[in-house]
């Protein structure tokens, strides 16, 4: 249950910085690259780990399509 929450957690910063990373470049045309290096000290309640992740994702206004790895 705690690593669910984790997850969840390191899931929602995630797509808040994807958020963020797509307001700061509206108006622009095309395909758009989202891209978060993730680690331990960026979970709710911060934790010393060796754990790590990457979130990229392209957003793609014409289309109306979000791709993400």
């Amino acid at each position: 249950m705690k690593a669910q929450l984790k997850f969840a957690g390191l899931v929602t910063l995630t797509l808040g910085l994807a958020a963020v990373s797509y307001a700061a470049q509206t108006g622009s045309r095309g395909a758009r690259q989202v891209r978060a290096d993730l680690n331990g000290y960026q979970e709710v309640n911060s934790i010393s780990t060796t754990g790590e992740g990457r979130f990229t994702a392209s957003i793609d206004d014409e289309n109306r399509l979000i791709t993400y790895e």
